[in-house]
């Protein structure tokens, strides 16, 4: 079995002309090659929009232990070390 794919390929200045044209061309995940001078210099490809997965709330509920002291404030020692000493 060959398969076989083809990309588009196309200079900046005829993209910058004919942007929405090559778009519409495009099939999802298929790459649109562009070329400065004829050399590959990047590409672009559709956003295919993910489907999202429904999240279920407490699915780690119980696997996860907060101290009790977890929220107390940092040590002064601790704070004054984000900050550069003033001169």
């Amino acid at each position: 079995m060959t398969i076989m794919m083809t990309m588009l390929k196309v200079n900046i200045a005829e993209l910058k002309a004919k942007l929405s044209d090559y778009l519409a061309k495009l099939a999802p995940g298929e790459p649109l090659i562009i070329c400065n001078r004829n050399e590959p210099i990047g590409e672009i490809v559709l956003y295919t929009k993910s489907s999202k997965k429904e999240r279920i709330l407490g699915f780690d509920r119980g696997k996860v232990e907060i101290k009790p002291g977890f929220f107390d404030p940092l040590p002064k020692d601790i704070i004054d070390s984000f900050y550069e000493p003033s001169s």
